[in-house]
């Protein structure tokens, strides 16, 4: 019936169009939330309709000389129908002089309007007519006109859209004009918990406001308001917040937004009172309960039980229960606000996978391939499955050198009711057959059509290798080094690709390279690459169209691609990023750079639209629940970017990396909402996510020195929500104590950072001396990222203990108190460049770490010691084909000056060597002088190459070499001492943990006269 009546309502509405004989505006203000309501309107509109073809038409529709000023009107206007979103629904009428014209008039002009005035913003404008159907020149279409209105509404920056037509000077063209109206924005959105809800049981305010559609700037609707209460509510129950309460108010402003608070009571949180397990044969209650989190007494959360229901599902595949179904029933009191969770499991069959093949290699791989293509992690063993496990085992083994392994599988299946089965569950077997020859060994690599570069040239692009007599040899011994010499499938592609990348970065762009392998009777493999290598491109001349302003002068000098070069794609690339980055340095954002070449004439061109620059607008910060606003503020001004200044991607690029260095935050994440819409002025979002920056942490442990040892350390790395670094140590083992406390302020003097340092020393490792004093570091951060240049005080009262442990040390030498004072007080200042840019800290592969530091002590400083110190520090970390070189060089030198001109330096401030970090295969602290172990000049050289071997275990090769001098003469009498050693690293969440076996090429004089070999157990690398 109801199609009926709709179709009987348009048919009325094309009646009155046929009638009409001038323009029109046809408006249903039409609301409604039930079907009642629906049904009235419909039955209205019936009784309406039956009338308006006999009488009604003459009234609505009078002549048209009673009323000719009337122009084409159209008209949103929005309702609701059964509760969905509000809907868009217009109707044009077009006048004509005998009736209603199949086409309207010719548009000859389109304007669009806001609010009353002309919009004249070119960015708008092309956004607008990019969602706008009609077109200048074409007939105005009812259609094309609804289609535009509904896709700039789309928008949602508009709350009501009319379409109008006005004459224009010739009689069949008119005039569209798009005239719309501002949609409210949310101004301020603010989360108010309720006095019922505890502050400790309130979920995050940055939780509850990422789920918010309502936002700052964006368009306010009811209905989106509505629709964040309800995932507010969600996402409370989701935590267990079963009664929470929520619901919002708004405040008018004068300025077209509205303030938005959401108010939200969260009462009190739901606890499990109950877990049960139903189905479960093969794993015990008391495994299940252990694998989950959810426990009784702790607080329902549904994603936590989600986690559960996919740590069981993964522990029952694991034991091979692929098809296992957990589903969990809650059952909530509401008078209790307890639930209780019931895991219904239904396990299904046990599948076993198992593999056969015709070669013994082949199958003792077996378990590597299970491991590697995890086939007790899926979930069924359909066909559809296994095919695809079989493409992937068959690929594996090419991966590995054979050429065409051949896998079929096949099912078995086994009831429990079996004789051999019985008491057994359901079992599933899939047996997958692996036929394939030995591996050949690739005897010939073959390069046929070159002729701009040599064999060896080309050779040097190839991963796989012909296998010689020395590789047969290595792969005797390291058969996991020498799978080059085995044909792969995938690196075979891969050197293909290699080659054309190289003749391409000569100018060959036009290069086609095929490969090609064949088997001889021998088992041995050889491969061919053809070369098709076309004609080499040059570039004559390099043009510019479009800059202005950087003059060409200054362009040219940054290519790298200039006239009388090889046409190299790559450098071009780099060329057009350089540029790009070159003008978003100074604010033109959306500059775009293309470079086109007319191979032609040989001329590389650089078309470039350099568009307007661009400032930043106002920043805004979220998630920093802790941290005040300030601390990431003040990163913007260190690269000076503030509002109204030069806004560059590149330098908030560099601001995400230094708020994460801040070692503060998850996640950093920086929006341009603008960008898109290319304006002038740009706000800048940044959004944060903390992390937890107290901690205390408990560690232990023995080495040769300190024996036992234990250490408490307490850190807060954003005291007062400041970033203030704030730290205090204690360390007790049988040698001695160390307590230390530390503050840094990251910004103590403008960029400067300042650390501040209380310590009381008295580990007999420092040669039995209490040490108790300070130090204040200030140290400026450089325009380079990686660098900063540091300024230090120290003072420190020095005092000698009377008891020595002559089992732990050399003994007591008969001058000590010739050469020693029992006490002294050391006063310093020293400068000191730093410069670090490894990739990680605990186990680097490439990068550098330099670092030269010069102190003086006494002198106008004070202090009763004097004396002049420098030291250096050189790292240099390279990743090659999967190894990595370490090397080292350490050197330091110090004289004393004044009193201490003729005497040793107290020997605290003296330079020491020998042991697991310094030169390996010597005792700790046992190069040097005999007498004192310690003296003024230092050189320690490493040198290491490490290796992988099967992870997480690698291994290393190691050269040390150092020794300690009393005076620079002495250097050339007392050689180095040298040692040579193999060691292996494990990676564990705390670091490379490292163990080292080293053999000295000299003894020490405290040393029997024959070398000994060491063994070291540390964490971390040596270097």
């Amino acid at each position: 019936m109801y199609p009926l009546i709709l179709w009987l309502l348009i048919g009325g509405i094309q009646n009155l169009d046929m009638r009409t004989k001038r323009t029109m505006t046809l408006t249903f203000p039409i609301t409604g939330s039930t079907s009642v309501s629906g049904h009235l309107l419909l039955t209205c509109w019936l009784l309406i309709y039956l009338p308006s073809r006999f009488l009604w038409a003459d009234l609505i529709h009078p002549d048209p000389a009673d009323n000719p000023t009337p122009d084409s009107k159209l008209n949103l206007t929005n309702f609701s129908w059964h509760g969905h979103t509000p809907a868009l629904v217009s109707v044009l009428y077009t006048p004509t002089s005998g009736g209603l014209a199949p086409n309207g008039p010719v548009v000859s002009e389109i304007r669009y309007s806001l609010n009353g005035e002309v919009i004249d913003d070119e960015i708008v404008l092309e956004r607008l007519s990019q969602r706008t159907e009609v077109k200048v020149g074409a007939p105005v279409l009812r259609y094309q006109v609804r289609r535009s209105i509904e896709a700039i509404y789309r928008l949602g920056q508009y709350a009501q859209i009319t379409a109008l037509h006005f004459p224009a000077d010739s009689p069949d063209h008119a005039i569209l004009v798009f005239q719309m109206t501002s949609r409210k924005q949310c101004g301020k959105v603010e989360l108010v918990f309720g006095a019922g809800s505890r502050k400790r049981a309130q979920l995050s305010t940055d939780l509850c406001r990422a789920i918010l559609h309502s936002r700052s700037g964006i368009g306010y609707t009811p209905d989106t308001v509505a629709g964040d209460i309800e995932r507010l509510k969600s996402l409370h129950r989701e935590h267990g917040y079963f009664g929470a309460r929520v619901y919002s108010s708004v405040e008018e402003t004068s300025a077209p937004t509205i303030n938005l608070r959401f108010h939200i009571d969260a009462g009190k949180p739901t606890t499990i009172n109950r877990l049960r397990f139903t189905g479960n044969q093969n794993l015990k209650i008391r495994t299940l309960s252990k694998l989950i989190k959810s426990k009784t007494g702790v607080i329902y959360n549904q994603r936590t039980l989600t986690q559960d229901v996919d740590t069981l599902a993964r522990k029952y595949r694991q034991q091979g229960y692929l098809t296992v179904k957990i589903e969990v029933v809650e059952q909530y009191r509401q008078t209790e606000n307890q639930i209780g969770l019931n895991f219904h499991i239904q396990e299904g069959p046990l599948v076993i996978f198992r593999g056969e093949s015709n070669l013994k290699d082949v199958f003792l791989m077996w378990k590597e391939v299970v491991k590697e293509i995890n086939l007790y992690r899926q979930d069924n063993y359909s066909s559809f499955t296994l095919r695809g496990n079989a493409r992937r085992i068959r690929q594996f083994y090419q991966q590995r050198g054979y050429l065409d392994p051949q896998v079929t599988y096949q099912i078995n299946y086994h009831s429990s009711h079996e004789p051999l089965n019985e008491g057994k569950p359901e079992q599933v077997e899939v047996v997958f057959r692996i036929e394939t020859d030995p591996p050949p060994i690739i005897d010939s690599i073959t390069l046929v059509g070159n002729q701009a570069f040599s064999y060896n040239q080309l050779l040097a692009n190839i991963t796989m290798r012909p296998q010689q007599k020395l590789r047969a040899w290595i792969g005797a011994l390291l058969p996991w080094r020498t799978r080059q010499s085995f044909f792969n499938p995938v690196v075979f592609e891969q050197d293909r690709r290699a080659i054309e990348l190289f003749y391409r970065r000569y100018g060959f762009n036009g290069v086609a390279v095929n490969n090609q392998k064949e088997l001889d009777n021998q088992n041995r493999l050889h491969l061919t690459f053809t070369c098709q290598e076309g004609k080499q491109q040059f570039v004559q001349s390099v043009q510019l169209e479009g800059n202005t302003v950087f003059i060409g002068d200054d362009i040219h000098q940054w290519l790298k691609v200039k006239p009388g070069t090889v046409y190299n794609t790559d450098l071009v690339t780099q060329d057009q990023l350089l540029l790009q980055s070159k003008y978003d340095e100074i604010g033109y954002i959306y500059a775009i750079v293309a470079p086109i070449y007319e191979s032609e004439n040989e001329v590389l061109r650089y078309q470039i639209s350099e568009k307007q620059s661009v400032k930043m607008g106002a920043l805004s910060i979220s998630g920093n629940l802790q941290t005040k606003s300030q601390v990431l503020a003040r990163e913007f001004e260190t690269l000076d970017l503030q509002q109204g200044g030069t806004l560059s991607l590149s330098q908030l690029d560099q601001i995400k990396q230094r708020l994460f260095m801040l070692g503060l935050f998850r996640s950093v994440e920086i929006d341009l909402p603008n960008l898109r819409q290319q304006k002038e002025i740009l706000d800048v979002y940044l959004s944060v996510d903390e992390k937890k920056t107290r901690g205390v942490s408990l560690s232990g442990g023995y080495n040769p020195l300190d024996r036992l040892r234990a250490t408490v350390e307490l850190v807060d790395y954003n005291l007062y929500g400041r970033n203030l670094r704030f730290g205090m140590k204690v360390r007790i083992s049988r040698r001695g104590n160390l307590y230390e406390a530390t503050l840094v302020e990251p910004w103590f003097i403008g960029k400067t950072i300042g650390t501040f340092r209380l310590f009381e020393d008295n580990l007999e490792e420092r040669e039995s001396v209490r040490a108790r004093g300070g130090t204040i570091n200030l140290a400026k951060r450089t325009t380079s990222l990686y660098s900063n240049l540091a300024l230090q005080y120290k003072y420190q009262e020095l005092q000698y203990q009377t008891e020595w442990e002559s089992t732990a040390k050399p003994a007591k030498p008969d001058n000590l108190d010739k050469i020693e004072a029992t006490s002294t007080t050391v006063s310093s200042l020293g400068v000191s460049f730093r410069r670090d840019n490894r990739d990680r800290f605990l186990d680097p592969e490439n990068g550098w770490l330099n670092e030269l530091a010069v102190e003086y002590a006494g002198g106008f400083i004070g202090g009763e010691t004097s004396f002049i110190k420098l030291t250096t520090d050189h790292r240099y970390f390279r990743k090659i084909y999967g190894l990595v070189l370490a090397n080292a060089v350490r050197a330091g030198y110090a004289e004393g000056l004044r009193a201490n001109r003729e005497n040793p330096i107290i020997s605290f401030e003296r330079f020491y060597a020998g042991g697991s970090t310094t030169v390996r295969g010597y005792d700790e602290r046992s190069l040097g002088p005999a007498d004192t172990r310690r003296g003024d000049v230092m050189l320690v050289l490493n040198s290491e190459l490490r290796f992988p071997i099967y992870k997480p275990v690698n291994g290393t090769f190691f050269f040390d070499a150092g020794n300690i001098w009393d005076r620079l003469p002495d250097i050339s009498t007392i050689p180095l001492r040298i040692a040579i050693g193999i060691g292996l690293r494990m990676d564990t969440p705390l670091g490379p943990v490292r163990f080292d076996y080293a053999y000295p090429f000299a003894t020490t004089e405290s040393l029997a006269t024959r070398p000994q070999t060491r063994t070291y157990l540390e964490l971390g690398q040596a270097f």
